[in-house]
């Protein structure tokens, strides 16, 4: 072998070596989000699966759920034999996100590199906030944004260059049926890459035709199937809170979308009272993100005027907000609340906009503005992610310390009224009976905590036994006492605060109001 051959296997190595050193650096970056803090009411609902002890007890429990849970079998199946190896603790559940970490990466990389001609600046998409905040929760979304990525990517390769790509739809028409096995609602990021290749205009509608009719026809009964499947769910009543959105729903998605929320209030803040007037408090930092992103988008309408490199970034901008426009005219259409979570499918379709538009150049001062715009993104991101992972306010509610609290009174012998989803507190422990109404309840006792239902008899039974009584209540009374029953029992006993966690609160019922006042 000649000098020169060996120098050229030599580079090779060394940018083989590189490249995953970079990815495995990417993938480093987010799984920092990773902690073992409480689990929440949604990894509650994954919880209650992975739980079960055999394939057929999951089925079962699945069928069962009125949730969205049946429309995401794909990843509660994989959530499920994943426990079976790693275990149920917090720290188990959430690693399960560390495989769609790495996918997420070297797709992106390959994508960055072999599309796009970048080969360091996509790890600035690793500090997203928003991946780091779907890290860590045991729900689909980052096996979501994982698979969505190999999707993205093999359109946005095959738009670019089909001839140097031909294998690209076959990884897109497979990764696309595995996506839409995780969750339903990412089918909708199809007619986005369909946009997305009809922009470009590199391909003939013949030529496309041709090249991807193989591909859907093999995948075409899988995808009958999952609709059939989906349908069933539809009709069966399954499916999130009922609720129209609004414009405010649309904003409060793509603030989360864009990382801001670690700059801002927290969200239990902001549930507890929504409202500019909220924000205020956090302008300074929000202003830092404001500015970010105003140098990121000036960078983007400065570039090289290159005809190629617009019709990219303009494509990649079409496809991206169509798919947001569409998933809220279908949120609207079917009175489901779109959040930020909702719309991780499309989140590759960003991360490759922000990339396309931060090219840098030959221009000099074309580099240093491109420059300055990463590291102002990068800070603002940084920030963003270590305040919500180091900061208690930015704490999702916390099941551990509530169910803790309820333990302990019970093992006083204290009656113990929950008024919050109950499978994330059986997760920690605590017994609990559920009751369908007042009268269903009985004498009072401190063998397990009593839930789904307030009888103002039981508080007085109690307090007559000489027991307080103590109220551990979720700040989701919607979804818990949605006819307000238990308010208005509540309403008419003197307590005590407690204590307060993130999302909760505890009371002590120390006797009975002559009139009502308000809790």
């Amino acid at each position: 072998m000649t000098s020169e051959k060996i120098q050229i296997v030599n580079e090779s190595k060394a940018m083989l070596l590189e490249r995953c050193l970079l990815i495995a650096l990417g993938t480093l970056l987010l799984c920092l989000g990773i902690s073992g803090v409480s689990l929440w009411i949604d990894e509650g609902y994954s919880v209650q699966l992975a739980v079960q002890t055999s394939l057929t007890a999951w089925a079962n429990t699945l069928s069962s759920m009125r949730g969205s849970e049946p429309q995401m079998p794909g990843y509660l199946l994989y959530l499920w034999a994943w426990a079976r190896i790693f275990g149920m603790s917090e720290w188990a559940l959430r690693l399960a996100n560390v495989p769609w970490a790495l996918l997420f990466t070297a797709s992106l990389a390959w994508g960055a590199e072999c599309v796009l001609n970048i080969r360091r600046a996509w790890l600035i998409v690793c500090l997203s906030p928003f991946l780091w905040f779907y890290m860590n929760e045991a729900r689909p979304y980052a096996m979501v944004m994982g698979i969505s990525m190999i999707t993205t990517v093999a359109v946005v390769a095959y738009a670019a260059d089909p001839k140097r790509f031909p294998h690209a739809p076959w990884w897109g028409m497979v990764s696309l049926l595995l996506l839409w096995s995780i969750h339903m609602l990412t089918i909708v990021l199809a007619p986005s890459l369909l946009l997305f290749i009809y922009a470009m205009r590199t391909v003939s509608i013949k030529q496309f035709i041709k090249e991807w009719f193989l591909p859907v026809v093999v995948t075409a009964p899988c995808f009958v199937c999952l609709a059939a499947y989906y349908l069933c769910t539809l009709l069966g009543g399954r499916g999130g809170q009922i609720e129209k959105p609004g414009l405010p729903n649309l904003a409060f998605a793509i603030y989360e979308f864009l990382g801001l929320e670690g700059l801002g209030p927290p969200r239990n803040v902001l549930r507890e009272a929504p409202g500019l007037h909220t924000f205020f408090p956090y302008l300074p930092t929000l202003a830092f993100g404001v500015v970010a992103f105003g140098v990121v988008l000036l960078a983007i309408l400065l570039r090289k005027r290159d005809s190629t490199e617009r019709r990219v970034v303009l494509g990649l901008f079409v496809s991206f907000a169509a798919g947001l426009l569409f998933m809220f005219a279908l949120s609207y259409a079917a009175h489901f609340r779109v959040l930020g979570r909702h719309m991780a499918t499309f989140f590759p379709l960003f991360a490759l906009l922000l990339l396309t538009g931060l090219l840098t150049g030959k221009s000099l001062r074309r580099r240093n503005l491109v420059f300055c715009a990463l590291l102002l993104l990068g800070a603002a991101w940084s920030i963003s992610d270590f305040r919500q992972r180091l900061l208690p306010s930015y704490e999702k509610d916390d099941y551990r310390d509530a169910a803790a609290l309820a333990r302990s009174a019970l093992v006083r012998g204290e009656p113990v009224l929950w008024l919050a989803y109950t499978e994330t507190a059986r997760y920690y422990g605590l017994q609990i009976t559920e009751v369908l109404s007042p009268e269903d309840v009985g004498p009072p006792d401190a063998t397990a905590a009593i839930s789904g239902a307030c009888s103002r008899t039981w508080f007085e039974q109690s307090l007559q036994e000489h027991r307080p009584v103590l109220v551990v209540i979720s700040d989701k009374p919607d979804l818990f006492d949605r006819d307000g029953n238990c308010r208005r029992t509540l309403d008419s006993l003197s307590m005590e605060h407690v204590a307060s966690f993130p999302a909760f609160d505890a009371w002590q019922v120390t006797g009975v109001k002559s009139g009502s006042g308000k809790f």
